[in-house]
């Protein structure tokens, strides 16, 4: 069983994007280096009978199979059902037989996809086969196979050997190229709960004892039988992984609904906010003017100058009337668009001149009027740049940020959103507490665009949305 999460090791293993660093490379060559010769040293000094080459072989075809089919989600922990193998391998032979099972049988898949570099592939090799010889070296020091209730014990004993090699070398390998804290590093290698893990890395060493007495009384054959717990373990991490995944889309997606009742309460102060730039620039003035026009009328009529009504009254009947027809606007904007009287650039417009009034932020935009879309794609529109540029706000720390709407095709077109801030690891697990991200997805999914999120340590982030009209 090996958790793959933050580092390249086969038990402790994850999806690298960033290139390996140079003290990445020396320790993994010292590494490899190490393993290479205590295996030289084992096989020299080894006083076991003669070795099985067909039996070797099949071992590691057996630990290799396990290895390549992981368990679990596609994001976060993953495990994979080798480790019961690889510690029986070390019950049952010396730590040199035990080492060259697991030099050959710890196999990457990624390997075969060229997906990882030839040195992460042979350190994920040598730290496995470092940690199943000193497991088999502790096992066999120790006590051995047969003396029961003794051999357990000693397995355990054996297993936190080969759990502290593992996790040492995986941790240490994985702050070097990552620059996380060697506890962080430690930390992520877990899966499930604390008590959860002990139990399941407990039970799979003790597994491994038992596919070792099985290997002693009936050979090969008893190796074969015992696979079958192998196999419903599998089975039955599956069907957890699948259970919290669900568990953990009920909890975000309440966590979402949340969110989307106080991002609604904010849209409604926005939209009263426009209402009222609507009803002070437009209506207003038109009133203002209707009243300017009946003074002019009552001085008129008390002055006796009946003959200038004629003039007059022409000019108020033309300021009521704009009155009316911008009132009219304003009433016919808000029922025919959600996302509001103003419409997508001008709300964009006055959400970032409000922003900029009100944090020192500085937002330049660039926004092409002529974009028009449905109100439904130009609400989730906006609301994607609004949840972006409260992003920025909240956990950046940027001084500029550019919102930039344009047409990229006839019928398709572009929202860039992007910051000079901190920015994150965008190839971590992002979706982990941020519902926020979550929600913009799902919106985006809604109208059958693309929404992409680049972002790295120091170098800001952007959010991209591709639309069409």
């Amino acid at each position: 069983m090996s958790v793959w999460v933050a580092s390249d090791s086969k038990r402790a293993r994850a999806q690298f994007v960033q290139p390996d660093t140079p003290q990445f490379r020396a320790f993994a060559l010292a590494v490899i280096l190490l393993a290479l010769v205590l295996l030289a040293v084992a096989g020299v000094f080894r006083q076991s009978q003669p070795l099985d080459p067909l039996e070797l072989f099949v071992w590691v075809v057996l630990v290799a199979l396990a290895g390549v089919i992981p368990v679990g989600a596609t994001r976060g922990p993953k495990l994979a059902m080798d480790l019961p193998l690889l510690l029986a391998a070390a019950f049952s032979f010396d730590p040199f037989a035990a080492g060259l099972v697991a030099l050959a049988g710890s196999v990457d898949i990624r390997e075969f996809k060229r997906e990882i570099s030839p040195t992460r592939a042979f350190w994920n090799r040598a730290q496995t086969a470092l940690s199943v010889m000193a497991a088999s070296l502790t096992f066999h020091l120790v006590g051995g196979l047969g003396n029961w209730p003794r051999t357990p014990t000693v397995a355990l004993i054996a297993l936190l050997a080969d759990g502290v090699v593992n996790y040492l070398v995986v941790a240490s390998g994985t702050s070097l190229r990552t620059g996380v804290s060697l506890s962080a590093a430690l930390a992520a290698m877990r899966f499930g709960s604390p008590r959860t893990f002990i139990l399941s890395y407990a039970c799979f060493g003790f597994l491994g004892v038992l596919i070792a007495e099985a290997y002693a009384i009936f050979g090969l054959v008893g190796v074969f039988g015992s696979l079958a717990p192998v196999v419903l373990g599998s089975l039955a991490f599956v069907h957890r992984f699948r259970l919290d995944r669900a568990e953990q889309s009920l909890a975000a997606r309440s966590d979402a609904l949340r969110r989307v009742d106080e991002r609604i309460a904010e849209e409604r102060r926005d939209e009263r906010s426009r209402i009222a730039e609507a009803l002070h620039d437009d209506v207003l003035q038109d009133l203002y003017n209707v009243t300017i026009r009946a003074q002019v009328l009552r001085q008129d009529l008390l002055s006796g100058r009946l003959l200038e009504l004629e003039d007059d009254l022409p000019a108020v009947i033309r300021a009521s009337e704009a009155a009316v027809d911008d009132l009219r606007e304003v009433i016919q904007g808000l029922r025919t668009a959600t996302i509001g009287h103003a419409g997508l650039v001008e709300t964009l417009t006055l959400f970032a001149s409000h922003l900029s009034a009100d944090i020192n932020l500085k937002v330049v935009l660039s926004l092409d009027p002529l974009i028009r879309s449905t109100p439904e794609r130009e609400l989730v529109v906006y609301q994607i740049a609004r949840e972006a540029l409260t992003n920025t706000v909240r956990h950046a720390s940027a001084k500029t940020a550019w919102v930039t709407l344009r047409r990229r095709y006839s019928e398709e077109c572009e929202l860039l959103v992007e910051d000079d801030g901190r920015g994150f690891d965008s190839t971590a697990s992002v979706s982990q507490g941020h519902f926020g991200l979550e929600l913009m997805r799902e919106r985006t999914a809604s109208i059958g665009g693309g929404l992409e999120l680049r972002s790295s340590p120091g170098a800001g982030t952007v959010v991209e949305l591709r639309f069409r009209l």
